[in-house]
């Protein structure tokens, strides 16, 4: 709660662990029994907001009976959710080439974590109802989808209209995974 609250007030990068040890009413000792250094205390902040975003957005979706678009909303949704928040922006404006979001976010593997269960049981879903493609397999499908949604966090890719994005994910992304609902 100490993490989180100062990764609000002055962004992941500007937290130090003294900081977090002195509001959380401990001793630097007593926070690295729990976390190896600092970059895990606010990993752990990230991961529980993109958990609860992941959460939220998959409650959005649940009335959208179209499988691919369910799916290409929910990507856009997420990727959008995300972007607004005040740690990401201040991870994507560090310019000092250390690539901020790989090592104190974790990078595809801390989102994965959160990310992957959701995606994992839409897609699962999916292979019951058989709008899954048959020549698909379900871990891939997961790989592919996070890899996708780790480029909607692209700025040239957020730079286009909502319309254009959600174009080319129902037919780039989404359309090799899913039958429409048609078939």
């Amino acid at each position: 709660a100490a993490t989180a609250e100062l990764v609000e007030r002055r962004g992941p990068l500007g937290v130090r662990v003294d900081e977090i040890a002195e509001r959380a009413g401990c001793s630097r000792a007593t926070l690295y029994r729990y976390a190896v250094d600092k970059d895990e205390l606010i990993r752990e902040v990230i991961v529980a907001r993109t958990t609860v975003m992941a959460g939220i957005v998959a409650h959005q979706v649940e009335g959208i009976s179209d499988p691919t678009e369910r799916v290409a909303q929910g990507m856009l949704l997420f990727s959008d959710a995300l972007r607004s928040e005040s740690w990401f922006k201040a991870l994507q404006n560090d310019s000092d080439g250390s690539y901020p979001l790989a090592r104190i976010g974790g990078g595809l593997e801390a989102m994965g974590t959160a990310i992957s269960p959701l995606i994992e049981a839409l897609l699962h879903e999916y292979v019951g109802s058989r709008h899954l493609r048959e020549d698909v397999e379900l871990p891939d499908a997961v790989e592919w989808l996070m890899g996708i949604l780790m480029s909607l966090l692209a700025p040239a890719f957020a730079a286009r209209s909502r319309e254009h994005r959600l174009a080319m994910l129902k037919r780039y992304a989404v359309y090799p995974l899913i039958k429409p609902q048609h078939e």
